[in-house]
């Protein structure tokens, strides 16, 4: 009587994939402050309470509307964002209060 050779082992699986990292979204809306010389409004937003990437004056234009989609945050940060009204000579009021979003 002879012995049946072993069955071959399976093949490895496949190594599993991580995706990239994908940048996320905040999507923003605030109500008009009602005054009739305010033009627009600027967003700002950062890592840290009232500590903004953008200099005063350069936050993300929003134009006249009161709600904006702030694009391409790498995840896993807590972001603080806030508002400025902007008048017709570029006069910028104080900062809104804050808002805050963590991205997983």
């Amino acid at each position: 009587m002879t012995a049946e050779a072993p069955a071959p082992a399976p093949a490895p699986a496949p190594a599993p994939t991580i995706p990239a990292p994908t940048a996320g979204t905040a999507t923003l809306s605030w109500s008009a402050p009602g005054s009739a010389n305010v033009i627009g409004y600027r967003v700002y937003y950062g890592t840290a309470s009232r500590s903004y990437l953008q200099p005063r004056g350069m936050g993300l234009s929003a134009g006249n509307a009161t709600t904006h989609v702030v694009t391409g945050l790498p995840r896993g940060y807590l972001y603080f964002f806030a508002v400025t009204a902007v008048g017709a000579n570029d006069e910028e009021s104080d900062f809104s209060n804050e808002a805050t979003k963590h991205l997983q």
